[in-house]
């Protein structure tokens, strides 16, 4: 516990002990997709945007793949869908898994809270994730969060009152100084959980399709 507390002073009372995990990173997921992509069009890929996959024909050697606005030909399809990938997997006859949006909402601190975090500081993991945790961001800001909260609705990234209140009461028990300082924002994101603990990564190289879907439930 001593060694907890001068590694991270701003900590709540009652830390026993802790564990270091110096290969532990931040990304910006946003910003880190954007180069991806950005860096796959600039080697040739073609990137179609704003279409909606309604419906997938495997014939013998390609796959066609009717879209809201169009067909397009695949040698090989990967369904990364996220919270689409059951629909994309039922349209090919499948029927594993259905995706429940697990609703996370955060709180973004002001910069001022950054010198309070030397680094990302995480509870001890539960069967629903890897809790409430505070961390740094790229940005030089400070993240509380995730809730873990299943919802039905594959688009709603609202905030809500109790969830946002279940977080401050957990921030006053992780590290209270971090309540005293600005709040800068608050937002929600949806992952793509299943009824089943592990994730679904499969491929059937008769119809040449690869599924990457779900994710595990403790996130780790």
């Amino acid at each position: 516990a001593d060694e907890v507390y001068r590694r991270e002073p701003a900590l709540g009372p009652g830390g026993l002990g802790g564990l270091v995990i110096p290969d532990e990173s931040i990304i910006c997921s946003c910003t880190s997709a954007l180069a991806y992509a950005t860096e796959a069009v600039s080697r040739g890929l073609y990137l179609y945007l704003d279409q909606m996959v309604t419906g997938l024909e495997v014939n013998a050697t390609e796959t066609q793949v009717s879209t809201t606005r169009g067909m397009l030909s695949a040698r090989w399809v990967v369904n990364a869908a996220g919270l689409g990938a059951d629909v994309i997997d039922r349209l090919l006859g499948h029927d594993r898994f259905t995706v429940v949006p697990r609703k996370g909402e955060l709180i973004v601190f002001d910069k001022c809270a950054r010198p309070l975090v030397n680094s990302i500081v995480l509870p001890v993991p539960s069967s629903r994730g890897k809790g409430v945790l505070v961390s740094p961001t790229i940005y030089g800001n400070v993240m509380l969060g995730p809730t873990a909260e299943n919802i039905s609705d594959r688009g709603d990234t609202s905030t809500s009152v109790d969830g946002l209140s279940f977080l401050v009461d957990k921030g006053e028990r992780i590290m209270p100084r971090l309540l005293d300082e600005e709040i800068t924002a608050t937002y929600a994101g949806l992952r793509a959980s299943t009824e089943h603990d592990v994730y679904f990564v499969d491929c059937d190289p008769q119809s040449r399709y690869v599924l990457l879907g779900g994710i595990r439930s403790t996130g780790l």
